[in-house]
């Protein structure tokens, strides 16, 4: 798929991350968006929602986490329900992955641990699938076994 055009809002509260991140996703043609709070993030999506392809969701953010935002696009707002959403995040605890899960979220995508072209590579596979059917089925992208 040609990401030419594709626009992906990336919520994150680190900017050294954000940066990591949008550098990869720009030389491979897409176009980012930036938030660095839950509140924010939201209110990108409400400008944006028709333009946007795809939100790269980090749940540890000020404002208002990741989960809250997540529950407001696939709930009360109803008309958001259709936007693909990957949570990116460094929280990789089977509890954090169900509860994203539950609450819609479409991808689960641990950071740091994964460098930037594995995210690359698996949002234009993503993408890819959307394209030939609107059907989404969860996964977890590059789960890291818990550490104890």
């Amino acid at each position: 798929m040609d990401p030419e055009k594709q626009k992906i809002l990336l919520a994150d509260e680190d900017e050294n991350l954000q940066e990591i991140y949008s550098k990869a996703l720009i030389d491979e043609g897409f176009e980012v968006l930036h938030a660095t709070d839950g509140e924010d993030a939201l209110e990108k999506i409400k400008e944006n929602y028709e333009n946007l392809d795809l939100v790269l969701l980090d749940v540890v953010m000020p404002k208002m986490d990741g989960f809250d935002v997540l529950e407001k696009i696939r709930g009360a707002w109803g008309g958001y329900k259709k936007i693909p959403i990957v949570m990116l995040t460094s929280l990789s605890d089977p509890e954090d992955i169900q509860m994203a899960k539950e609450l819609g979220a479409d991808r689960f995508f641990v950071k740091p641990e994964n460098n930037p072209s594995d995210l690359v590579r698996e949002i234009e596979k993503f993408l890819d699938e959307i394209h030939q059917s609107p059907e989404r089925n969860y996964s977890v992208l590059y789960h890291a076994p818990s550490k104890k």
